[in-house]
C-alpha cells in the first residue's frame, strides 16, 4: 500500500495538476480527491505496518549505526506521514487562496506546497527500500528498488524542468497567461470557478 501510494498514486495527482490540467474538465477537483484518497491509503498502511511488526517496533537502533540506518523504517516512516498530513493541509490553504485571491505571482506558501511535495515523494520512495530491508525478502529487492525510483524520480525531474523553462518563455513573449493572474489573456470566469490550471497551455502544446 505504501509502495504503490508513493510509487503511483502521489505523483499521478502531481501529474494531473501539473502536466495534464489544461486537458482534463476539472483537474483541481480531480487532483485533490486522488491525493485526499492517498492520504488515507498511507495512514491506513501505517496502521497495518505498526500492528504487523507483532512487539518489534522501534528496537533497530539497538543494532550498529549503518544497519540502524538502513532500517530506521519505522521511524522515517513516521516523520513521514507526519508530513504528508502537513502537506494535505497545505494544499487545502494553497487552493483555497488561490480561489479567493487570484493572485498574480505564486506567494510563499505555494512554494513550500509544491516542493514539500516533491520531497515527501523522494522521502518515501527511498523509505520503501529500507521497509524491505526489514521485511524477508533478500537485500536485492531493496536495491531494485531504490534503482527503479531513483530512474523515475530523474524522469519527473527531467520533465518538469523542460515545463517550466517552457513555461518561463511563453511568459517572457506574452503567449499565455500569467500565474493566477485573473486579467491575463485568456481569462474566463468558468476557468476560475474551476481553478483548472497553474500551467499554460501554449507551453504544454509546445512540447
Amino acid at each position: 500500500m505504501m509502495g504503490s501510494s508513493f510509487v503511483i498514486l502521489f505523483p499521478l495527482g502531481a501529474t494531473i495538476i501539473r502536466f495534464l490540467a489544461p486537458y482534463l474538465p476539472a483537474p483541481t477537483r480531480i487532483h485533490y480527491i486522488t491525493q485526499i484518497a492517498t492520504v488515507l491509503v498511507v495512514l491506513t498502511a501505517m496502521g497495518l505496518g505498526v500492528y504487523l511488526s507483532m512487539g518489534d517496533q522501534f528496537n533497530h537502533f539497538r543494532a550498529s549505526l549503518p544497519y540502524a540506518i538502513l532500517t530506521s523504517d519505522q521511524y522515517f516512516g513516521i516523520v513521514i506521514v507526519g508530513l504528508v498530513v502537513l502537506q494535505l493541509l497545505l494544499g487545502y490553504y494553497h487552493h483555497h487562496r488561490f480561489l479567493v485571491d487570484r493572485p498574480s505571482s505564486r506567494r510563499w506558501f505555494t512554494h513550500v506546497h509544491l516542493w514539500l511535495g516533491r520531497l515527501v515523494i523522494l522521502l518515501g520512495l527511498a523509505n520503501g527500500g529500507c521497509g524491505l530491508l526489514l521485511a524477508p525478502v533478500a537485500t536485492k529487492y531493496a536495491i531494485i528498488w531504490w534503482a527503479v525510483c531513483g530512474g523515475l524520480a530523474v524522469i519527473y525531474g527531467i520533465i518538469s524542468i523542460v515545463v517550466g523553462f517552457s513555461a518561463a518563455g511563453a511568459r517572457a513573449k506574452r503567449t499565455g497567461e500569467p500565474f493566477g493572474n485573473a486579467n491575463g489573456p485568456g481569462y474566463s470566469p468558468n476557468r476560475y470557478k474551476q481553478a483548472e490550471s497553474y500551467e499554460m497551455r501554449a507551453s504544454l502544446e509546445r512540447i
